[in-house]
């Protein structure tokens, strides 16, 4: 069993890491089942109805924290998908997958908050 678990989804890949250090990358995915390669990485880990699940998320517009993954936060990551097209709606397959899998609604963080950090002068 996992207590917390995050989940970086590429374009091409899915890596799911521990709070205890275990790692599992699939890297050959099939695209159009991406919610299938999700559930058995989870599985894979000990991922079960106690694990809270964290995802890195792209691009998430002017989302600075963390976040709980609710409906206007997941309506948000879908939004700005048109800025990171190979990301975001594969995350979501992701998150929808997960949150089935746990019947918890986890967390987002966001590239976009690291970025929303460096100076103005170097944007």
């Amino acid at each position: 069993m996992a207590d917390i678990v995050t989940f970086n989804v590429g374009s091409s890949s899915i890596e799911v890491r521990t709070s205890d250090g275990r790692v599992e990358t699939e890297k050959e995915l099939d695209v159009e089942d991406l919610g299938s390669t999700a559930r058995g990485l989870a599985r894979r880990v000990g991922v079960d109805a106690s694990t809270t699940h964290v995802h890195r998320v792209v691009h998430g517009g002017d989302m600075a924290s963390p976040k709980q993954l609710t409906n206007d936060v997941k309506d948000e990551i879908r939004f700005h998908s048109r800025f990171a097209s190979l990301h975001n709606p594969a995350e979501l397959d992701v998150i929808r997958a997960v949150q089935d899998l746990t019947g918890r609604p986890g967390y987002a963080v966001f590239d976009t908050s690291f970025h929303q950090t460096i100076p103005e002068y170097r944007r």
